[in-house]
Order: structure tokens, then sequence, then C-alpha cells
């Protein structure tokens, strides 16, 4: 990510000693799944890694891939390539359309260095390629793999890796995912995975437009429809590709970038309020640490959901204290609804018992709701419990 340097100073204050984390596709795809948490929002910004943020205490999560998994990656992905993308060339003609001509690959994650610069130059070489075959030059590579798309996001560049992108003759452009967890009888091995997987997919192909738009070409012929390409059942080979529809993805990858914090929202944090104090490099105890965390979410904001739990390294954090103070969102927001104005599950009780309500609890309607609840409770619940037994 390129920062203009009047920002870098404040988004380095903001971020301090915690541990920091690249702007990925990932990364936009798990914030995407709840953008109404300034918290989150905040760390992105700063470019904070929550999911390392509260290592050595009791809410320490654990979300690193394994290193089985990770070798099992490159293994499918070098199985991609191998005899010159042998096995890709025909699920492309099989699920794309491509024609038999259709088979120049460029691969541009080797050649270039492994930082910010590499990704510059990549994502530079990306838009040359993508003029060429726009422009309808037949020696342009129409598998391109490692592609690097840029998002111009206020005053800030961001560039994201693609795993692939393939061109047709028309031209008419594919996003291409390759994962290494297997489909079995015609399904992911695991819904939440493909689901991961086909957010990613969407951003991919919604960056593209933006590319093709900028390069003054229509952005429709970035096709809506993305490829899969994983291991049939539980081996590496054969492999397989899955063409999806991703009009909804694309959508909410649209809907996710329109809406990412603007770095200069963070300027005036100073360094003692940021995530700095709350990471294990900040040189506080334990619970110092949760406290500055405590003060920094009520500062930011939160908005626990459920995705939370497998999404953000703060969700035990932000659970417990929901849990604490009873805020009615630690039920969901079926419950979230059904008890508008009502500020804490403490406080429906309280009316289901037959408190007096509140101005607003009234207005809102929950509180007569929950005072017939607790009268049919009453009525129906019987005075003492039933006697277990075998217990006194």
């Amino acid at each position: 990510m390129t920062t203009p340097a009047p920002l870098q100073e404040p988004l380095a204050d903001l971020a301090g000693a915690a541990p920091r984390a690249g702007w990925s596709v990932r990364g936009l795809s798990k914030w995407s799944t709840n953008l109404q948490c300034g918290t989150a929002a905040a760390a992105f910004a700063a470019r904070v890694d929550l999911d390392r943020l509260l290592v050595g205490t009791d809410y320490q999560v654990e979300f690193e891939q394994s290193p089985f998994m990770r070798s099992r990656g490159q293994m499918v992905e070098a199985k991609v390539r191998e005899n010159g993308y042998a096995e890709l060339i025909p699920i492309l003609r099989e699920t794309l359309g491509f024609s038999t001509t259709e088979v120049s690959a460029r691969n541009l994650k080797q050649g270039y260095p492994p930082n910010d610069r590499g990704l510059l130059l990549r994502a530079t070489e990306t838009r040359h390629i993508i003029s060429e075959i726009l422009r309808g030059d037949l020696t342009a590579p129409n598998i391109l793999e490692g592609a690097v798309l840029e998002a111009h996001l206020g005053p800030y560049t961001a560039r994201f890796e693609a795993d692939a992108i393939g061109a047709r003759l028309g031209p008419v452009l594919h996003g291409l995912e390759v994962k290494s967890w297997p489909v079995v009888d015609g399904r992911a091995d695991d819904p939440g995975k493909a689901a991961e997987a086909l957010r990613q997919l969407g951003f991919y192909l919604f960056l593209l437009r933006l590319l093709v738009d900028d390069l003054g070409t229509d952005p429709d012929i970035v096709s809506s429809t993305g490829l899969l390409v994983t291991p049939r059942n539980v081996g590496l080979t054969p492999l397989v590709g899955s063409v999806r529809d991703l009009d909804r993805e694309i959508a909410i990858a649209q809907a996710t970038v329109d809406r990412l914090p603007d770095v200069r929202d963070y300027a005036h944090v100073p360094a003692s309020e940021g995530f700095g104090p709350v990471s294990a490099g900040g040189g506080l105890g334990v619970q110092e640490r949760l406290d500055r965390l405590d003060a920094l979410t009520d500062t930011f904001g939160t908005h626990y959901q459920t995705s939370c739990l497998t999404s953000c390294g703060n969700a035990k954090f932000c659970r417990a204290k929901l849990h604490a103070s009873g805020d009615p969102s630690l039920c969901g927001q079926a419950i979230v609804r059904f008890l508008p104005r009502v500020p804490s599950l403490r406080r429906a009780a309280d009316l289901g018992a037959g408190a007096p309500p509140t101005d607003e609890e009234t207005t809102s309607g929950a509180a007569e709701l929950l005072a017939r609840a607790g009268a049919l409770y009453t009525e129906r619940a019987p005075e003492s419990p039933p006697a277990v037994p075998g217990v006194a």
C-alpha cells in the first residue's frame, strides 16, 4: 500500500508496536463481513493485524493456516502451472469456452522482488498486458497468473494480487481462483471456505472492472462469472473447474471498497490511545493491555455479530464485553430487532417482570411485548422447578 507521506507518521502512531498486516483480497473479504465496526475500520486504516493483537491473553485466537495446508496449497499451484498449464487449459476450454489457440500464459509471481516495489512493478505490467488484450493484440498472454490490481482509495493506493485472469478472444475477461481444498461429489468439502473463495473472486472481478474502466473500455467485458480450480476429491489430481456466477459477490466488493475507511479520519489519534499499548510489544501487563483495548473500543465503537468469530481476532474480547454489559446483540440480530430502545438483556428481564417502562421503551413497542411475554411465562411456568432424580 502506498500512503501519502503526511499520513505515514499519524498512522504509525495509531498502530504503534502492534503487529502489522499488508493489504490483501483475503483481508478485504474478511472485513466485508462487518462494515459497521469502528474498531475494525481503524485497524484496517492502520494496517493492524487484529488476529495477532491479543497474543498472550485469554482472548488470543488462532487463525493461522497450518503448515500442511500451506504446503498443499503450494503443490496445487505448482500443479496448475505444470507443463505449461497443461491441466488448466482444457478446463478453460470446457468451462469458459476458450478456443484451441488461446493458450499463451504469463506468470507475474516470478521475476519480481517480494515487496512493495515488486507489487508496483507487477501492477504496471498487469495494466500493460490488459491494455494489449483490450486492443486485440493476439501476441498478448491470455492467462495471467499473479496479476496485481490497484484500487485508489481516498488519498492512497492499495495493490492486490489475484490468482489468475483469463481472457477469451473478443475479449472477455474472467477471474480464476485456485484453492487446495477438494471438491467431493461436485461440492466443496467446506462450504465456508467455498464462500470465502467466491467473495475473493468477486473482489478480483470488481478491481479488474475498475482497471478496464480506467483504460477507457466498457467494464462489462469483465464477465460476472468466475472459475474455481480445485482438486477433485482428496488427492491433488485431477484438477476440476467450477464456474460460478458472482453478481452478488461483485456487488459486495463494490460496497466494501466504497466504504473503506479514510486514513485521514485517524490522523488525530495519539499513540497512547492507539493499538500499540494493547499489543504484546507495548510493554504493559495483560490486564492493562485489556483495559487499554476496552477504552479503545469505546472510542471507535464495535459491532459484534456471530460472523466475527471466524473473521476477527478481537471477537472473543468483544463477546465478553457484551456479556458483561448484557448487550442484546450478544444474542444475535433477531433479538436486537425484537428489543428496540431496550439497552440491555437485564432491562428486558425487568420489563418482563413488570418494571415500569420509559417513554422510549413504550414508544418502540418493546415494553408491551416483553410485559405480555413475562405474564405468559408466569402463567405457564411451574412455581418450582421439577425435581431431578438423585439430586437433593
